[in-house]
C-alpha cells in the first residue's frame, strides 16, 4: 500500500511516497502528479519515509547525508543502470551526461548509449535529490536538462558547493 508524507524544503514542498516500505517517489509541488499524490495517496509514515526525511534534513542543512533510505526504483534496465550511476556521483561533484551514458552502457553490456539517452533516463528519475540527477551536467559544464528547472538544479549544486 502506498503512503505519503509532505516534506517542506527550501526549494518547495515535496511529496515523499513509499510502497511496501521503500521510497518510490519524490514529487515536486510544481509537478502535475503532485495534486494527484496529495489527494489520492493516504498520509502515512514508515521507516523509508522517516529515513528520507532525515536524509533530506541533513542534505538541506548542507551536510553530506549518511546512508540512503531504502529505495524501490522501477524502470527499464537502462534507466536503472543510469540511476545506479547517478548514485555514485559524490556529494559536491558533477558528471556529464556522456560519462553517465558510457558507464551505464558498460554496466548493461550494451555497445553504447548517447548522452541524450542518459539525459532521458535521468529525467525519468522518480527519486530526485536523493538519486542525484541534478549532479549531471553537459560536457561543456552547462547546467542543462533538469526536469524540475535549471534554477532548482543550480540551487542544489550551490548547496553542495559544486558550482
Amino acid at each position: 500500500m502506498q503512503v505519503k508524507t509532505l516534506y517542506h524544503s527550501p526549494i518547495g514542498t515535496l511529496a515523499l511516497i513509499s510502497d511496501s516500505g521503500a521510497l518510490t517517489s519524490v514529487i515536486f509541488q510544481k509537478e502535475a502528479a503532485f495534486a494527484a499524490a496529495v489527494s489520492e495517496i493516504a498520509d502515512g509514515q514508515n521507516k523509508a519515509l522517516c529515513d528520507a526525511e532525515l536524509w533530506l534534513n541533513s542534505y538541506f542543512k548542507g551536510d553530506i547525508p549518511k546512508g540512503l533510505p531504502e529505495l524501490g526504483l522501477s524502470g527499464t534496465k537502462y534507466q536503472l543502470a543510469v540511476w545506479e550511476e547517478l548514485l555514485k556521483i559524490p556529494y559536491g561533484k558533477t558528471s556529464s551526461y556522456k560519462e553517465i551514458a558510457i558507464r551505464a552502457a558498460e554496466n548493461t553490456g550494451s555497445p553504447g548509449f548517447s548522452a541524450q539517452a542518459a539525459g532521458g533516463a535521468a529525467g525519468r528519475n522518480p527519486v530526485p535529490i536523493i538519486v542525484p540527477c541534478h549532479r549531471v551536467i553537459g560536457s561543456d559544464g552547462s547546467l542543462t536538462g533538469y526536469r524540475w528547472g535549471v534554477s532548482i538544479k543550480k540551487a542544489l549544486l550551490s548547496l553542495e558547493n559544486a558550482l
